[in-house]
């Protein structure tokens, strides 16, 4: 919140709601003064508006993705990673699906914007294996649509010119594991024809500057110049400062092959962009004014090999057109201007149809399993709101499109404010705003809209422009937001709400009907490349199937729309304006008059309005007092309930008091969710700063602000406040400080002073011991026991030594008891405790402890033999406390060990999972629940017990397609049932004649069954194949119950080829090592291949020793099997001895 609420940093007021004026001119000027800070982003509440800079600004770094993350918007300065983690938070911990609308106009940074989101996304997201590669083949979309749908133009050298819509699909953990693209009205005309200063699409340039050349000549008959191409030369733009085509076209090959896309894919794709520059160039003659021939030219023939049609059909399709009637089929010629219009259809139709394919092969490459997916994040990436020199059908969709968002956006914003009014309980107070339904209806109206009108004139044979111009004036006039202009003119004025826009509706009948001539249809259809003949599939219709009314451009587009509108509807939304700050790409130029156009048709200025109608700021009680809490004695250090402050009283008097204890109890009381004890805290800042009740509210939790003045004081005071909270902080640390180097200095002082001390006593010492030595060498020489020659000190030292010397042997036993004791308080008191806390058995409480590791080279011995009486102590203690349920468990697993060590890969990953009786997981519900309880009164119950319920995928003998199952063990019977619980056999367990297993890493199981066993006839349909996540498990309780049983040792094999019995012959299931990803099911007839990578094979080599079957419990300490039976696993060299 610091951030949204300084008014100094970064040039204003970070969020335009805290505006003291609003107006067009206020919201121009602080934009205008945080762009001057380079801070291209502002917020209108939770709304992010991003001015493009036009330059590099280093904050999109790593270390920005991790500031961002996992913080609100208010906590740092607006940014498009505060926006993009907020919707990545909501749909993980709401479980709410989210979407993110861009909007601006071209060259205001949206596709940038939804890149950096993504990026975003993909970075603070699950990093699993999958959800890497996902995450890969979703950001390497964007180079491969930018070459196919981007292109230069006098606004954007890196326009998108079609509507994008992405959705990013996550799993239950908030991974990603999908994606799905949505794209809206494709700018074909650019195919054909540029105006001055742009360029065609991206991919044409790519292809010409990446390929070397003679790959170029030889596989595309093409040249590296593209001045050559007529489809590339009308514009005169070829090259563009700060893009390297070369470099551009690795990266979208690279990223192609990421995605997904075969070399082969590639190649066609490449082939086809080559055959429109090729129809680019074929040329038309005039034979008189109803006929025309093509030149035979090299463009020709190339064309036709690249799209792999006959060359004379082609012509024949170019020239002539054929058209049905009740009569027959009948030939047209065409003139060469007719010719070269019915080319040009050709060339925008495939590239059509290639971008759409484009996009439905990375859809398929990227799409989510639909189990996987819960939630999504959806990103919009649309045109901006357009108003040209001259505009056409093309700015009318897209105007069009923009009203329908605005529209969307008031009312999703009004109702956001409704539902935050009602939730917090305020009366919501009407704001006047300009609602554009009326413009929407205006277009969209089925019987009287413009585009009801366009379509029943383009349906209408010999309707011309004119027509549509004429009948609109007529049903429009009056209109309040429709405009004709002069009576010969054929232009007319919509009102938006962006601002009026005149609109040519010369060429609206032509681009609304998006027709394709038949036999061009036919002509693609009959192409012997397979992925061209897919895109034109009305090639094959007969001709009355074409005679039906097709959809129209508009029509079609307008039902996109209003699809998406939904789609939107249903998500929680998120808006990012762009703005483009100046039209000469310049960076750091801010230009009013266009930036103040854009703040207009962008709604900036309603949106802050709408937003400030009621409450300019609102906060959580918690946040506000959070940060407020210094401004009021009563609430500063802490605001505490009873509870918490209980809970402060006893750790002081536990002796927890240093900072760091304060710091937990101001977490604690942050984190608190007593609403009401915080309100009372909020109310006790507000009394205290003598605020007037119409300058605030408070709702059921939060604190509502009516004028920014309130807030700016609020933070004015806050800032004095700290000053002087930080001045005496300062003080206590200088003195703490001090006092440190105080206690430091004494310390060394002492220790210096007793090392001078030590070494003059053992000067004086060593003196006092050499005339000892003395001494006594003269008394053994038989010398007089004279002392005259020694000091007074030095003869006392020697009489009390001589006269002492009997208790040497006494007091040097002393001693060793002494450090024989000391030894031993030393290993009491460095017992290990393995855990702190008290852990309860049955019961009882007991502490872990561990033997310390102390070295005493001297009593080496002694501490060996102490070590093993009390390692045997505690596994005697220990042993004590495990029940027969949990030793009946560990039997079971090491069963298990005996069966599968060294058998079967994946054993060793089940060691530490517990067993259970029930792993039916999601199949049980509320819905199943029923016929789960139904199914165990009338089979199971009583006279059978459960042993173990698991959820298996049962393989048909026929086809080897899988059918979820479930799987029922009990004491007697094996049932197997659907996966809505009914029964559908019954195996008692001495039909089971054996259990095979593969001995590599898969779940597949073969029950064999003996059939003499089973009482019915209508069962005999022999063995039973399974794929079982939990198959050891299972296994293990099947042999452990059939050999309780039975008495017999039950047979549980491992192959690698499998031989299963069924009812009219055998089948065979084979294991082995392919060029795989994943495990692979290959059915054929009689035949299941099962195909495994190479990390799952078993090769032989056993794994270290998990479990050794000796018997049980013995030298395991308490540690080791609390950690064993809460799911951990146990030590390499773990061995059991000894019995309970």
């Amino acid at each position: 919140m610091a951030a949204l609420t300084s008014r100094s940093a970064k040039g204003g007021v970070p969020d335009l709601v805290l505006l003291e004026e609003i107006s067009e001119d206020a919201i121009l000027s602080a934009l205008k003064n945080r762009f001057a800070n380079d801070a291209i982003y502002t917020y209108i509440g939770n709304v992010l508006v991003s001015v493009n800079p036009f330059k590099n600004i280093p904050i999109y770094t790593d270390a920005h993705i991790q500031n961002y993350s996992g913080k609100q918007m208010y906590e740092s300065e607006p940014h498009i990673f505060a926006l993009a983690d907020e919707a990545y938070r909501n749909m993980r911990d709401r479980a709410q699906d989210q979407c993110i609308i861009i909007t601006g106009e071209s060259g205001a940074g949206k596709t940038e914007a939804a890149k950096l989101i993504m990026k975003f996304i993909a970075a603070v997201s699950g990093d699993s294996h999958a959800g890497s590669k996902i995450k890969d083949q979703l950001l390497k979309s964007n180079p491969v649509l930018e070459a196919f749908g981007n292109a230069t133009t006098n606004r954007n050298f890196n326009s998108s010119r079609f509507g994008k819509y992405m959705d990013m699909e996550f799993d239950y953990k908030a991974d990603p594991v999908g994606g799905l693209i949505t794209n809206y009205l494709l700018e074909k005309s650019r195919v054909v024809k540029q105006v001055q200063g742009e360029r065609n699409f991206h991919v044409f340039y790519y292809l010409l500057q990446g390929v070397d050349e003679g790959t170029l000549s030889s596989k595309f008959s093409l040249q590296k110049d593209p001045s050559k191409y007529f489809f590339l030369n009308q514009s005169a733009t070829y090259v563009v400062d700060l893009v390297n085509d070369r470099e551009l076209y690795k990266e979208m090959v690279s990223a192609m092959k990421v995605v997904g896309f075969k070399d082969a894919d590639v190649d066609n794709c490449f082939k086809l962009v080559a055959s429109i520059l090729h129809l680019g160039n074929v040329e038309f003659v005039a034979q008189d004014d109803a006929h025309s021939t093509v030149t035979d030219s090299p463009a020709l023939s190339a064309a036709a090999s690249l799209l792999e049609v006959d060359k004379q059909t082609l012509i024949q399709a170019l020239t002539f057109r054929t058209v049905t009637t009740r009569e027959g089929n009948i030939s047209t010629p065409l003139n060469a201007r007719q010719a070269a219009a019915t080319r040009d259809a050709l060339a925008k139709a495939v590239y059509e149809r290639l971008f759409v394919w484009v996009i439905a092969q990375i859809n398929n490459f990227i799409r989510a399993p639909e189990k996987e997916a819960r939630h999504v994040i959806g990103v919009l990436d649309i045109y901006g709101f357009e108003i040209f020199g001259r505009n056409g059908f093309e700015q009318f969709c897209i105007n069009y499109c923009n009203e329908k968002l605005q529209q969307l956006f008031i009312e999703l914003t009004l109702k956001s404010e409704q539902e935050e009014y009602l939730r917090e309980g305020i009366d919501w107070v009407h704001i006047d705003y300009f609602n554009n339904a009326i413009i929407c209806d205006l277009i969209e109206n089925g019987q009287t809209g413009i585009i009801a009108m366009l379509d029943e004139n383009s349906l209408l044979q010999n309707e011309s422009d004119s027509d549509f111009h004429a009948k609109l004036k007529a049903k429009c006039k009056g209109h309040a937001h429709y405009q004709t202009n002069t009576i010969a003119d054929t232009t007319f004025t919509l009102k938006h709400y962006a601002g009026d826009v005149t609109y040519d509706s010369v060429g609206f009948i032509e681009k609304n009907k998006d027709a394709l001539f038949k036999d061009l249809s036919r002509l693609m259809y009959s192409s012997q490349q397979t992925m061209l003949k897919l895109m034109f599939p009305e090639g094959a219709l007969a001709d009355s199937e074409l005679m039906k009314r097709p959809t129209t451009a508009a029509t079609q587009f307008k039902r996109q729309v209003n699809e998406l509108a939904q789609i939107l509807l249903q998500k929680t939304p998120h808006y990012v304006r762009c703005i483009k700050s100046n039209d000469q790409k310049r960076g750091g130029l801010f230009v009013d008059e266009l930036c103040l156009h854009q703040v207009r048709y962008l709604g900036l200025h309603e949106n802050v309005r709408v937003r400030r109608a009621g409450y300019a700021f609102r906060q959580l009680y918690s946040r506000f007092l959070d940060r407020y809490k210094m401004l009021c004695p009563e609430t500063w250090p802490l605001w505490e309930s009873p509870e918490q402050k209980r809970q402060r009283t006893d750790a002081v008097k536990s002796g927890k008091t240093g900072i760091l204890a304060v710091l937990e109890m101001q977490k604690a009381a942050f984190q608190s969710t007593d609403q009401a004890y915080q309100r009372k805290g909020v109310e006790k800042i507000l009394s205290h700063l003598k605020l007037g009740q119409g300058e605030y509210l408070l709702g059921n939790t939060k604190l509502f602000v009516k004028q920014p003045t309130t807030l700016f004081a609020l933070e004015d005071l806050r800032e004095h406040r700290i000053v002087g909270i930080a001045t005496h902080i300062q003080a206590h640390i200088k003195g703490l400080l001090a006092k440190l180097r105080y206690k430091r200095l004494r310390a060394a002082t002492i220790k210096v002073q007793s090392n001078i001390k030590r070494f003059l006593f053992r000067r004086r010492m060593q003196k006092l011991r050499m005339v000892y030595i003395t001494y006594l060498a003269y008394v053994y020489q038989g010398k007089q026991k004279s002392t005259d020659w020694m000091t007074d000190r030095e003869r006392a030292f020697v009489n009390k030594a001589f006269f002492k010397r009997v208790a040497v042997t006494r007091v040097t036993n002393v001693y060793r008891n002494y450090l024989r004791r000391r030894v031993l308080r030393v290993y009491r008191d460095n017992l290990v405790w393995a855990d702190r806390k008290n852990t309860y058995v049955q019961g009882k409480q007991y502490k872990m402890v561990k033997w310390p590791e102390i070295k005493v080279s001297w009593c080496a011995q002694t501490l060996t033999l102490l070590k093993g009486i009390f390692e045997g102590w505690v596994r005697r203690k220990y042993r004590s406390y495990v029940t027969a349920e949990q030793k009946a468990v560990l039997e079971l697993k090491l069963r298990a060990s005996e069966i599968f060590y060294g058998n079967k890969i994946t054993y060793p990953r089940t060691v530490p999972v517990p067993y259970t009786s029930q792993r039916l997981g999601e199949l049980v519900n509320p819905k199943t629940e029923k016929h789960l309880e139904t199914l165990k009164a009338e089979h199971f119950l009583p006279d059978e017990t459960l042993i173990c319920a698991t959820a298996a995928m049962k393989l048909n003998r026929a086809d080897f397609k899988g059918v979820q199952h479930c799987l029922f063990l009990t004491d007697k019977n094996l049932h197997i049932t659907t996966s809505a619980f009914k029964l559908k056999q019954t195996l008692p367990i001495n039909a089971l004649s054996a259990v095979t297993l593969s001995p590599h890493g898969d779940s597949v199981m073969v029950l064999h069954v003996d059939l003499k066993e089973l009482p019915e006839k209508g069962q005999k349909k022999g063995d039973y194949m399974f794929v079982v996540d939990d198959h050891v498990e299972l296994a293990t309780k099947i042999c452990v119950n059939y050999e309780a049983k039975t008495t017999f040792k039950f047979k549980l094999r491992f192959a690698d080829q499998i031989v299963v019995h069924v009812k009219g012959g055998e089948e065979n299931v084979t294991f082995a090592a392919g060029e795989v990803d994943e495990i692979s099911f290959i059915p054929t007839k009689k035949t299941l291949a099962i195909a495994l990578p190479r990390s799952k094979i078993n090769d032989g080599t056993k794994p270290a020793a998990l479990v050794r079957a000796d018997s049980v419990l013995d030298g395991m300490n308490e540690a080791q099997y609390h950690k064993f039976m809460e799911g951990g696993t146990l030590p390499r060299n773990f061995d059991f001895k000894g019995k309970n």
